[in-house]
């Protein structure tokens, strides 16, 4: 039964915020390649997720909880906005990467900046599942994204939505 309560909530949250996400603002620190169609699932506090891990480990969710529009302008999540912030709680640790990892790995220096699906993830303490990332891409500085640096984007969120 809990369990049926458990997927009956996720549904109504991933509508919703659906719904939200296409009339909101959504240009607050994000380049040209941002991607608009779901929300940032944030795992256990600090590791950013997507729908896929937690229909995965859907057994092993402890609360889920939201914040989007208004209600997050004045928190620390302010940046995701356009997008809305899942907040999910699990049993369980998933293996992930920390933003200066992850620069290092693809030949960018340590402090470059970060994104997932087109928004800027500036707080270092965010960590990205290993499981979740579909791809990762060097932005390059152009007139367009006005950015000072290369930046990494992570995809998490399927890009054909």
């Amino acid at each position: 039964m809990r369990e049926m309560k458990t997927k009956i909530l996720f549904v109504f949250f991933v509508i919703f915020f659906f719904g939200n996400i296409l009339f909101s603002q959504n240009n607050y620190h994000k380049i040209s390649e941002a991607i608009d169609s779901e929300p940032i699932y944030l795992i256990n506090d600090s590791i950013i997720g997507n729908k896929q891990i937690i229909e995965k480990y859907k057994s092993y969710i402890e609360e889920i909880s939201i914040m989007h529009g208004i209600q997050i302008e004045e928190t620390k999540y302010s940046n995701f906005k356009g997008k809305g912030v899942l907040f999910i709680q699990l049993k369980i640790t998933l293996e992930s990467k920390g933003q200066k990892e992850l620069n290092t790995f693809f030949g960018l220096k340590e402090n470059s900046p970060v994104y997932v699906d087109g928004y800027s993830i500036a707080n270092g303490s965010y960590f990205i599942s290993v499981e979740s990332i579909q791809v990762a891409e060097i932005i390059f500085p152009n007139k367009e994204n006005k950015l000072e640096s290369k930046a990494l984007n992570i995809i998490v969120s399927p890009k054909n939505k």
